[in-house]
């Protein structure tokens, strides 16, 4: 009987065990992110110039102008700002994005080492989300 337990509670080890601390607050998982993330936004009739940073802990710094404010995201906008990037998928190398007109924003977004670069009307469906969600964060 006692080997009847020990093999029992060695096969719920190897069979639990993998997923024992895997949840929501895995640090390396798609809900946290892996480095910071700065929007740019150029250009325009008026060249406006606005820049939102957000580092992995929350905290955000916009700048319009001459004018700087911070914030904190909460955890479930951190986590969801995580998800959008993770989820456009455009973040694995350098790109452009080109709009066609005159006097046009360009959004310069840089995650994870890359670079996307859009203009405004030329931003692709995969990384709406992630520009809305920082454009918002902005004063």
């Amino acid at each position: 009987m006692r080997f009847g337990a020990v093999a029992l509670a060695l096969l719920i080890l190897v069979l639990v065990g993998p997923v024992a601390g895997c949840g929501d607050d895995d640090p390396g998982g798609t809900d946290a992110l892996k480095g910071l993330v700065s929007l740019e936004i150029s250009g325009g009739f008026a060249g406006l110039m606005e820049s939102v940073v957000v580092e992995p802990d929350g905290a955000v710094t916009i700048a319009r102008g001459r004018r700087s404010d911070t914030a904190t995201l909460s955890d479930d906008d951190l986590a969801a700002l995580a998800r959008d990037l993770q989820a456009s998928g455009l973040f694995t190398e350098d790109r452009e994005f080109r709009g066609r007109g005159a006097d046009l924003r360009t959004y310069t977004i840089t995650y994870d080492g890359a670079t996307v670069t859009v203009d405004e009307g030329a931003v692709p469906a995969e990384l709406t989300a992630v520009v809305e969600r920082l454009e918002g964060l902005g004063p």
